[in-house]
């Protein structure tokens, strides 16, 4: 049997082969955030391709994080329902699926979300043009919150799991990166300081939602900016992530985005094998991977548990069939 398309069991939860569907934004809810049918085709279209899991795409927490206009939203009880019934049509196919969380900060837009960006320091981000407001102590504290009360709402719609976005330049990303982060209080300065945030969250997270529910987190691996996050930071957040409680961790990288670094598949794969060498949860790797062989190898060399296939799904949907077959006399 090929590993790649054998089961993975994280904890109680199965499942039936090691290929996710990553968090892509499709950008069509409602305006105010909420599901529409488009959402429910798209993922009743997505349950139906044969991947053991799907991450749904990133949610924002608070409107002051709202990412695009028509991101879905997990910010209020006025969300669940919507998402309860797309958890249900996922788990009719025996496909395991979660929900990706998030804030913005400094990559949201006032133009967008009708508020004052915030971030951790009054830094543009990389890729923006507003000056964001640094974060007080008060309002750190709030998002905590936000983010433990839209995990409880994740749970409360019926799915195996919730994703924190740590990565591709959002809040919690800020927080780590020297770029973004120059805070002089307890969130900033040295390594230990910058991941004090994320780690919060994560506890806060894992009370709510209690010991059994699952937790994965996306970690920036590296910004792959010069004064940056590295592979040695990302290292030591993953260390302690997982004795915080993250149970899965899904790998990409940071401030540059999910932009590809070469032309190559899978070029985010060493970035995994590096942090697959720090912790003993199960990882996740993405990366523009679009061959089946490729894939394989990924996972039989040991560089990754599991393999995100997002693009290449989209345009081919029987993607997993495909490879199924190309892969049944391989040895």
């Amino acid at each position: 049997m090929i590993k790649l398309l054998e089961p993975i069991n994280i904890r109680g939860l199965e499942m039936k082969n090691k290929i996710v569907l990553p968090p892509m934004t499709m950008d069509l809810a409602t305006e105010d955030g909420l599901v529409t049918e488009k959402v429910k085709d798209h993922y009743k279209k997505m349950a139906n391709t044969g991947v053991g899991a799907i991450i749904l795409e990133n949610h924002y927490i608070n409107i002051q994080g709202k990412q695009s206009e028509r991101q879905l939203a997990i910010d209020r009880d006025e969300c669940i329902q919507g998402l309860s019934e797309i958890a249900d049509i996922i788990h009719k196919n025996k496909v395991v699926c979660g929900v990706q969380i998030n804030h913005a900060g400094s990559a949201a837009h006032s133009a967008i979300t009708g508020h004052k960006i915030i971030a951790p320091s009054a830094i543009i981000h990389p890729k923006g043009t507003e000056v964001p407001d640094e974060m007080t102590t008060e309002e750190i504290e709030n998002v905590k919150k936000q983010f433990r009360k839209a995990a409880g709402r994740v749970k409360k719609a019926g799915f195996d799991f919730v994703e924190i976005h740590g990565c591709h330049g959002y809040l919690l990303n800020q927080f780590l990166s020297p770029l973004t982060n120059t805070r002089i209080d307890e969130y900033g300065g040295i390594r230990a300081n910058r991941i004090k945030f994320p780690i919060e969250i994560v506890k806060e997270i894992r009370e709510e939602v209690g010991k059994d529910f699952l937790i994965f987190y996306r970690i920036a691996a590296a910004d792959n900016m010069e004064n940056g996050l590295t592979i040695d930071d990302a290292k030591y957040l993953a260390v302690k992530l997982v004795e915080a409680g993250v149970d899965v961790l899904d790998v990409s990288q940071g401030l540059a985005g999910s932009r590809p670094v070469t032309n190559q598949q899978g070029f985010f794969v060493h970035l995994s094998e590096g942090i697959k060498s720090v912790v003993r949860i199960p990882v996740i790797t993405t990366g523009g991977i679009k061959e089946g062989l490729f894939a394989h190898h990924v996972i039989e060399d040991g560089k990754a548990d599991m393999i995100g296939v997002g693009r290449a799904i989209l345009q081919d949907d029987q993607w997993v069939n495909t490879i199924k077959e190309e892969l049944k006399d391989v040895r």
